[in-house]
């Protein structure tokens, strides 16, 4: 691929996330993307064949994004409670601003359940096992009420998420996330 094609990727997918915000995922049109990347639509369709393929690109970046960043923020020999706050923003914060600064929030995390379900899948099982990887690799913890790293990573993984979408306020879900890392650290005996 060359470079002005990759370019024009990449511009792509990042007007579809203005659009998608802006608009919500019904009423966008590949031709607002394409206005909005600076790009033709002739250009666009040959990245995209439509605007499903599009958003599942989209979802499939954002998903390789909030792994790469959650592992990164990992600190070894940082306190627990300040790696798996740290680990959980670092993959959700970016998406919980998108769904939660846009009025079309809901209809597009309804439309990656719908259209991405495999994308939200990785990213669930991805983040479960950096979790577990990670947690492991920390000395002297204690993990019998997790059933072990297995077990924490799934159920952090999942209240996680379920925290993402439950609340509303950002400085509320800032709080809510240190809080539950805070627990789940005392849990695990640090």
């Amino acid at each position: 691929m060359s470079t002005s094609s990759t370019s024009a990727a990449d511009r792509a997918l990042e007007a579809a996330v203005t659009v998608f915000s802006r608009y919500g995922y019904q009423r966008s049109s590949m031709a607002d993307v394409a206005r909005e990347a600076g790009i033709s639509r002739a250009a666009l369709y040959l990245h995209h064949k439509d605007k499903a393929t599009l958003f599942q690109a989209l979802t499939e970046r954002m998903v390789e994004e909030a792994l790469a960043a959650a592992g990164g923020a990992w600190r070894p020999g940082a306190p627990l409670a300040e790696n798996l706050k740290a680990t959980i923003l670092a993959k959700d914060l970016r998406l919980f601003r998108l769904l939660h600064a846009s009025a079309h929030g809901a209809e597009l995390l309804a439309a990656c359940m719908t259209l991405s379900s495999h994308s939200v899948c990785r990213l669930d099982e991805g983040f479960s096992s950096l979790l577990a990887e990670k947690i492991a690799a920390e000395p002297g913890l204690d993990l019998s009420s997790f059933d072990g790293p297995a077990g924490f990573g799934q159920s952090l993984a999942s209240i996680a998420g379920g925290l993402k979408q439950e609340m509303r306020e950002e400085a509320d879900y800032l709080t809510t996330v240190d809080r539950l890392c805070r627990i789940v650290a005392r849990a695990a005996g640090q």
